[in-house]
C-alpha cells in the first residue's frame, strides 16, 4: 500500500510539472494572493475621523480637542452640530462623533475632586466596520481619560452595526475570495 502511495505522487507530481498551466495555478497565483493579501489585508487602524459637537465651547473642550488633535492615530475633521456631525457620519466623512455635555467643565472638576457625577460626553461610533468601531472606542477613551485611575465618564453608542456583527464584513471578503478561485480555475 505504501508503495503504491508514492507511485501515485510520483504521477500527479509529473503531471503538474508537464502542463505549464498548472504549474501556473499551483505556484504562482497562491505566491501573488500571499503577497496582496499581505499587504491589502490589514486591522491596523490608522487614521480616525473625528468631528466633535460641543454645544458650548469652553477651554476644556479646547483641550481635550487638543490632544485628539496632536494623537498621530486620530484626524480631527472640525466642530459640528448634532445634525450636521450625523450627516457627516452617514456619508462616510467621520467614523466617531464625540458629543461634550454643557457643563463639561464643572463635571470635569468633580471628577477630579471625587465627586460621583453622571456621564458628561457621549462617543457615537459607526459600527460597520467592527474593527474600527472597537479601535477607535479604546482610542477615545484612552485620550480623553484624565485622571490616573482610568476612570472617565463617558457613554458609547455604536451606531450602523449595535451588534457588532463581523459577517457583514466577512461575507462580501468572501464572496471576493471565491471570485478569485474561480478565475484561476
Amino acid at each position: 500500500m505504501n508503495r503504491g502511495f508514492l507511485q501515485l505522487v510520483k504521477k500527479e507530481t509529473l503531471h503538474i510539472f508537464r502542463d505549464v498551466r498548472t504549474m501556473f495555478i499551483v505556484l504562482l497565483i497562491p505566491a501573488v494572493l500571499m503577497i496582496l493579501f499581505g499587504f491589502a489585508i490589514s486591522t491596523d487602524v490608522n487614521n480616525i475621523n473625528v468631528a466633535v459637537v460641543a454645544p458650548v465651547r469652553t477651554h476644556g473642550i479646547y483641550e481635550a480637542v487638543d490632544k485628539l488633535s496632536n494623537n498621530t492615530y486620530i484626524t480631527f475633521k472640525g466642530f459640528a452640530t448634532n445634525d450636521e456631525a450625523m450627516k457627516w457620519m452617514r456619508e462616510g466623512k467621520v467614523d466617531a462623533v464625540i458629543e461634550f455635555a454643557d457643563d463639561y467643565e464643572r463635571a470635569e472638576q468633580q471628577k477630579k475632586q471625587g465627586i460621583p457625577t453622571k456621564p458628561y460626553m457621549l462617543f457615537q461610533v459607526d459600527a460597520s466596520n467592527t474593527n474600527i468601531a472597537v479601535t477607535a472606542s479604546a482610542y477615545l477613551k484612552s485620550i480623553l481619560t484624565t485622571n490616573s485611575s482610568g476612570e472617565s465618564l463617558f457613554e458609547t453608542h455604536l451606531l450602523f452595526n449595535p451588534q457588532m456583527n463581523s459577517s457583514y464584513n466577512f461575507v462580501t471578503g468572501i464572496m471576493g475570495f471565491i471570485f478569485i478561485l474561480i478565475c484561476a480555475m
